[in-house]
């Protein structure tokens, strides 16, 4: 968590310092291509966090449906990585995502409920179950490799994507 106090000396936090693992391959982000192109700086790079289905075949998604889940909005954060992460197409980059309040799915947790006192990056779901269905179906007719749909754990009572 990153805290942050306002003006009358009141400590909050908003945002959160994500670690997201850095792929090459296919993504679909905010706003146009062109404008989530990294920038270097030095040693560092900066970039736009995006979606792909890459673990959707190894990962057990978690979905939470208490409406006083928080969870991180990673999707278009600004994140940093060191520049040899970025060339080599591995390692780790840290992400500023803004903490969000409502049920949640997200690709992780392995359907484990108790994972839900965790802050994961995640989305609604509905945006989740909508972004996995399109991304699929983009790759698809475009003839690109991709994963199908993630499946919802059967033991979760949110319907299965």
């Amino acid at each position: 968590m990153i805290p942050t106090i306002d003006r009358l000396g009141n400590y909050t936090y908003d945002r959160v310092s994500c670690s997201c693992e850095i792929e090459n391959g296919w993504s679909m982000g905010p706003g146009q291509r062109a404008d989530r192109v990294p920038v270097k700086n030095g040693h560092l790079v900066y970039l736009i966090s995006t979606y792909s289905n890459l673990f959707n075949r190894t990962n057990a998604p978690l979905s939470c449906s208490s409406e006083h889940t928080e969870w991180a909005w990673c999707y278009g954060a600004p994140c940093v990585a060191g520049e040899r992460a970025v060339e080599q197409g591995n390692g780790t980059v840290n992400c500023t995502c803004p903490v969000k309040q409502s049920a949640m799915q997200t690709l992780g947790g392995d359907c484990a409920k108790e994972s839900c006192t965790s802050i994961w990056s995640a989305a609604t779901p509905e945006s989740d179950n909508f972004a996995s269905q399109h991304f699929a179906e983009y790759m698809q007719l475009h003839g690109y490799p991709h994963n199908p749909p993630a499946q919802m754990c059967a033991s979760q009572t949110t319907a299965p994507r």
